[in-house]
């Protein structure tokens, strides 16, 4: 799941201070970070379900649902947050990273080729 980076991207543009905007890799991955930590929001809960099911715990999901909330209430679609948010955000930022950076060498390559 890739949270869209697009709306944080667009507010560190209007927002931060010119000097940092023009590092575009900062600004990327920023961006990638603020989008992959709302996204775990939703993902978290889905991944704590996955978790249980594949360890075989429970074998149909309002069971699952019903004893997670039962034994911990809401937070506990919420249990191993930080090591998922660490990981998604790793990778998140690598992934744009690495995208940004490939496109915009294949632009400029585009850019300079004779028609």
């Amino acid at each position: 799941l890739a949270p869209p980076f697009g709306p944080p991207r667009r507010a560190i543009d209007r927002h931060a201070p010119e000097e940092w905007r023009r590092d575009r890799m900062a600004v990327d991955v920023t961006a990638a970070i603020a989008a992959s930590t709302v996204g775990s929001l939703w993902s978290a809960p889905c991944e704590v379900l996955k978790c249980t099911f594949q360890s075989g715990m429970y074998t149909r999901l309002p069971g699952a649902v019903r004893a997670i909330v039962a034994d911990c209430g809401v937070m506990g679609f919420y249990q191993g947050y930080s090591s998922q948010l660490l990981r998604d955000l790793s990778g998140q930022a690598l992934l744009i990273a690495s995208y940004e950076t490939m496109r915009a060498a294949y632009i400029r390559s585009r850019l300079c080729e004779p028609p």
